[in-house]
Parts: C-alpha cells; structure tokens; sequence
C-alpha cells in the first residue's frame, strides 16, 4: 500500500448492491486530512462514475446515491472510461 493510498478513510456505508440485473459498486471515502466525503460508483465494466460534489456525511453521500436509484440502475451502463455526474 503506498502513502497516498493509506491517506484515504473508506467509509464503512460502501457496499455492492444490485438492482434490475445491474450490480454496482458504492464507494463514500474522504482524505484523512479533508472533512468532506466523496461518492464513486464502479459499474461491472470498471467504469468508475466520481459523483462532482462532496458531501459532509458519510450518510449523506448514500443518501444521494440512493436518490439517484430513482433514475434507474441503467445510468450506470453508460460507456466510458470515467465521467462525473452532478
């Protein structure tokens, strides 16, 4: 593990979930030093999706991947390499 790596705190609310046949990766972590969480979602491909806005909690970082279940599990197929929403 290099340095960087080991400045990172996942966040024990990243988990897996599947829904309509798509499964989905759902990473929440801040930098050690940052009090802001991030929001990424790797789909089955390895596209990671980096969510553009930080969030205060942890909670609030699921919160908003939960609303975006709303539009559907089929955003997460789009192709690409890397992209950022919101």
């Amino acid at each position: 593990m290099t340095d960087k790596e080991a400045e990172i705190v996942h966040s024990a609310l990243s988990s897996c979930l599947t829904l309509d046949g798509v499964t989905v990766e759902v990473r929440i972590f801040r930098h050690k030093h940052e009090p802001t969480w991030a929001l990424e979602f790797i789909s089955e491909d390895g596209m990671a999706t980096l969510w553009n806005h930080q969030f205060v909690t942890e909670v609030a970082a699921l919160a908003a991947f939960q609303a975006s279940e709303e539009e559907g599990m089929s955003i997460f197929l789009d192709e690409g390499a890397h992209r950022t929403i919101h």
